[in-house]
């Protein structure tokens, strides 16, 4: 119920920029509910696992930054196939082997960082 409250009045922000904010945990699931997103800014925090295949609902998306977080696993692939309409800019960590984010296809992430 927490959750709910906390993002009922978010329902029509277009701009979220959250980085360098010392963020720990993994990212919420509910930011796919914030519909009219246009940029999602996250990097620079101390968040883990993986990136929610939910944030590929977000079809306004034209920037996500994740970089310098501690995320793993694979690029969902919803969040991929937003690279062809809206989303222009995905930076993220991408893997070295030990962590980071494996981008599925070259397209897929628009900078390894």
């Amino acid at each position: 119920m927490h959750v709910l409250i906390s993002y009922a009045f978010l329902f029509f922000i277009a701009y979220l920029a959250l980085d360098n904010n010392q963020l720990s945990s993994t990212i919420p699931t509910e930011l796919a509910g914030l519909n009219d997103l246009v940029h999602l800014s996250l990097h620079n925090n101390w968040l883990e696992g993986e990136i929610p295949e939910e944030l590929g609902r977000l079809s306004m998306l034209d920037t996500l930054t994740l970089q310098g977080n501690k995320l793993t696993g694979r690029a969902p692939s919803d969040v991929c196939l937003l690279r062809r309409n809206e989303l222009i800019v995905f930076t993220t960590d991408c893997s070295n082997g030990t962590q980071g984010v494996v981008c599925p296809t070259p397209t897929c992430c628009t900078e390894c960082l």
